[in-house]
């Protein structure tokens, strides 16, 4: 996704699952696929950093466990666009399960703590590149 090839990793397991985003902060899916094009609606023609770390997993029970992941992400958005760059500081949530032997996502939810938008008309704005 932030290297910009035009692609988006579908191999990661999602099944049944919500993704952040839309009115009410989650948009349901079914499949990798479904979340794979989702994220490119999403996304459009921002560049994106993400870095995603210090994973918490706990297992819930045999076939089900739960994960917080420390995020902190920037997106810079084009020309035209109301803001420049939006910086966010938050967690991934996520739930998942053993399905057939193999571990997929059930839930992801974005938990922001802090976001900093910059203005698209902010004069000598450093981070315009």
């Amino acid at each position: 996704m932030d290297r910009s090839r035009g692609t988006v990793r579908s191999g990661r397991p999602y099944r049944d699952c919500r993704r952040p985003g839309g009115a009410d902060d989650a948009q349901r899916f079914s499949n990798s696929k479904e979340f794979v094009s989702g994220l490119k609606d999403l996304m459009g023609p921002l560049r994106t950093v993400h870095q995603v770390h210090a994973p918490e997993i706990t297992v819930l029970t045999e076939d089900s466990a739960s994960g917080i992941w420390a995020v902190a992400d920037r997106l810079s958005f084009p020309p035209g666009a109301p803001l420049s760059v939006l910086q966010g500081y938050g967690h991934y949530q996520e739930k998942y399960a053993r399905v057939g032997g193999r571990w997929v996502i059930t839930d992801l939810r974005l938990t922001r703590l802090l976001l900093e938008p910059t203005p698209q008309d902010r004069p000598g704005d450093p981070t315009r590149q």
